[in-house]
């Protein structure tokens, strides 16, 4: 039996010279090259596998095929491939768990999606960080819950979170007083958020967000507000049933009321001493058939004005024919 040092002696001149130290040694000479020769294959084996999975991973970028790779073991200590899968797919940080505390592997995979946070020991030290957090909250909100409480209440990360319409309930209650994450919100969640909007009554932009749930506080707002005629017009266009809640001296002057209702204001909000006026009326259901449902009965029993908007309209005698009082049979003369 050939002694250890002898025997590396040996494996150290072959690997030199590829030749052996002397012909007695010529079987282990021809073992040696066995050992070198299946290493290269190995070698040669893990690099066709680990090209093939590259090659399939980037062509299988859709979520439900990148699933169904089939890693080697082999391949699970590799950090590019670690990378690519994760970009592919971030639920693979869950089973390259020696790599939870690779700050590029975690990075990239919330870079995709946020929620692989969940994947992450909890109080990991990579949840208290900006750059993971402000990834993650800006692919996926809901990896906001697995932030840091040092996170959580950093403005910036709600800011983002926000903007990737974190729900308004996970909010701090600090920040529903800030004006520009709240400017956010109101343009996803103004159906829940408008109730808390007792500190914006004089922002105009953030009321006008609210849209239809704006119509409960109109009369809470400022004086300014209430007055300003640019507002007004914006607030009705966002919400038309607003226009009646703002003061007599507007939502009750004849030049307003047909202005905005050649563009945005339907019949039911005009107030009723104008509902009757013919030019108003033909400005409504000329933009919308169906305002026919809330002409007044005094123009019902004016049959020429209705001939006239059938004139106009063709479309407009299918709704006169539906929406007539009963009793009105000679308007069936129309058609």
């Amino acid at each position: 039996m050939i002694h250890n040092n002898h025997y590396s002696d040996i494996a150290l001149h072959l690997e030199n010279t590829g030749q052996p130290m002397h012909n007695d040694h010529s079987k282990l000479y021809n073992v040696l090259q066995d050992k070198i020769q299946e290493q290269s294959e190995e070698a040669v084996a893990l690099h066709v596998n680990y090209q093939m999975i590259l090659v399939n991973i980037r062509k299988s970028r859709k979520k439900r095929a990148i699933r169904r790779l089939i890693i080697p073991p082999m391949l699970l200590n590799e950090k590019f491939v670690a990378m690519e899968l994760v970009k592919s797919w971030a639920g693979y940080l869950c089973k390259f768990t020696n790599f939870c505390n690779d700050y590029d592997v975690v990075l990239a995979a919330v870079s995709k999606n946020g929620s692989s946070l969940q994947f992450l020991p909890k109080g990991h030290a990579f949840c208290d960080d900006f750059q993971i957090a402000y990834q993650a909250v800006n692919s996926n909100f809901t990896s906001y819950q697995y932030l840091s409480d040092n996170m959580k209440m950093d403005r910036r990360i709600v800011l983002r979170a926000v903007k990737s319409q974190l729900p308004y309930g996970f909010l701090p209650i600090q920040f529903k007083k800030d004006r520009e994450i709240m400017l956010e919100v109101m343009k996803f969640q103004y159906y829940v958020a408008y109730k808390d909007l007792e500190d914006f009554l004089d922002d105009g932009e953030i009321v006008i967000r609210a849209k239809r749930y704006n119509t409960s506080f109109i009369g809470k707002l400022s004086e300014r507000l209430r007055n300003d005629y640019s507002f007004i017009e914006k607030c009705t266009r966002a919400n038309p049933e607003s226009f009646l809640q703002f003061p007599k001296k507007y939502c009750e002057n004849f030049e307003i009321v047909k202005r905005f209702s050649k563009s945005h204001l339907p019949l039911s909000q005009v107030p009723e001493i104008w509902r009757s006026n013919l030019e108003i009326v033909t400005n409504c259901v000329s933009r919308s058939e169906s305002d026919i449902a809330h002409l007044p009965r005094i123009v019902w029993k004016n049959v020429d004005f209705l001939l006239q908007l059938v004139a106009k309209h063709n479309s407009l005698g299918y709704y006169i024919f539906y929406f007539m009082p009963k009793g009105r049979v000679s308007i069936i003369f129309l058609f």
